[in-house]
């Protein structure tokens, strides 16, 4: 059974920082700036009102105002050095609210001035940063690991490679680098950015949250649990459960500890880890279905694993049902839980389901990941082995060689996914022939 257990990498809401501490490694950063009076006090205004609205959650209010400072600034024609940070903030507020295509056009206008501005040095690699989150979420990942490699670049001669901006890009591209199975390389940034948030923040703070999953994150692929789960008790042992950010970090570390249980074979600890997790996100006070549709969808699996089917098909309807109607951004989620629920169909017998479902997930998987994606390969993998098993050993041979190529050049030779999936294909070629011969 290849399962695919959904990871939740990373936080969707941003936490207000200083002009001395931005980003801390979060998904979306938006940047306060002190009062300006060369600016004038109708402006000053403008952005303290557009500051409580994001504050208070208020994000279509924000946005408003924001749009209307940029129309009045571009109408003025004169060279405005708040004009960059301006640009960041209206894309932070468009991409809270799914608007992704408006937001990744504000942040890449942003970044063409951020160059022109002299107020905030940090600002352009947080709009990189920013930028770099949305082309990921789309599957994006060679670009957006080239920008977060710009990001800390921008980051260094103005923080220097010790401060709390480098550790949260650190942090970013470290996960993103997971996510491309360059396991050794994300685990030397992820170690990196944790011990300069350490030595910042000291070990209890809880804006070491996200730092820490996503070490966490890559101690689970490397199969160390036991450290994964010291991180993970960690996290939930500093946090304040104060904040939006805080309390995404508690309900993700909870999934996390979630698959630790089900990898060491405590199911009903597993059991207890993903509900917690599910009734976080329920209770966060942002929209956050698609996280409870990770959670679900894990429950579903460790049923799933332990046969108990009855209880799992309802879950994988209920994840799938999460994501009716989600924006673009959670296409890898949709892939992955459909993924899993055509494994659950095949396996229960309900074949022409299975196909179908199979179909489906690929498509998706190829939209939100590319073609050269492990994952997607993983995906093809677990078909081509279905539809062996039925006989359609044309499609079965095409769906091995798609695969086969992207899993040597990500994981190696020696990989026993890839040395099981030339076995496989050389005895499906086998089959397909003795197949041929008996039609003669």
């Amino acid at each position: 059974m290849n399962s695919t257990w959904v990871s939740q990498s990373a936080t969707s809401q941003p936490l207000p920082a200083s002009l001395q501490r931005l980003a801390r490694g979060l998904t979306i950063s938006f940047i306060l700036l002190a009062s300006l009076k060369a600016s004038g006090p109708m402006l000053d205004d403008d952005f303290t009102r557009a500051a409580l609205a994001h504050n208070q959650g208020r994000h279509a209010e924000a946005e408003g105002i924001y749009r209307k400072v940029l129309a009045r600034m571009d109408q003025s024609g004169h060279e405005e050095p708040r004009l960059a940070l301006l640009l960041n903030n209206l894309g932070a507020e468009c991409h809270l609210q799914s608007k992704t295509a408006d937001a990744e056009a504000f942040y890449r206008r942003a970044a063409r001035e951020w160059p022109k501005s002299t107020l905030t040095p940090s600002g352009l690699g947080t709009t990189l940063v920013n930028l770099a989150g949305i082309l990921r979420r789309r599957g994006q990942l060679d670009e957006a690991a080239t920008l977060y490699r710009d990001a800390l670049r921008a980051l260094l001669p103005v923080q220097g490679p010790d401060s709390l901006e480098y550790a949260g890009a650190l942090a970013n591209l470290a996960d993103l680098l997971r996510d491309q199975n360059k396991i050794q390389e994300a685990l030397q940034f992820a170690e990196q950015s944790v011990l300069i948030a350490d030595h910042w923040l000291g070990s209890a703070d809880p804006h070491l949250g996200h730092k820490l999953r996503v070490l966490a994150s890559i101690y689970l692929v490397l199969g160390r649990l036991d450290e994964a789960q010291a991180l993970c008790e960690r996290i939930l042992a500093g946090s304040t459960g104060n904040g939006n950010s805080a309390r995404a970090d508690v309900a993700a570390t909870w999934n996390e500890l979630g698959e630790i249980a089900v990898r060491s074979g405590r199911y009903d600890e597993a059991d207890r880890c993903f509900r917690k997790s599910v009734e976080l996100w329920q209770q966060h006070p942002a929209p956050t279905p698609h996280m409870m549709a990770i959670a679900t969808n894990n429950l579903a699996q460790t049923y799933r694993r332990q046969k108990r089917y009855d209880e799992a098909g309802p879950l994988f309807a209920q994840a799938l049902q999460l994501l009716e109607g989600s924006s673009s951004d959670h296409q890898r989620e949709l892939a992955s839980i459909l993924g899993n629920q055509a494994g659950f169909q095949a396996e229960t017998g309900h074949y022409p389901l299975a196909v179908a479902t199979f179909r489906k997930a690929i498509e998706l998987s190829v939209q939100a990941r590319g073609e050269e994606s492990a994952d997607v390969a993983l995906l093809r993998l677990e078909f081509a082995a279905l539809r062996r098993a039925q006989g359609h050993y044309v499609e079965s041979v095409d769906l091995y060689q798609k695969a086969m190529p992207v899993l040597a050049h990500t994981f190696g030779p020696d990989d026993q996914r890839v040395q099981q999936s030339a076995a496989d294909y050389k005895r499906c070629l086998k089959e397909a022939q003795a197949h041929v011969v008996m039609l003669k």
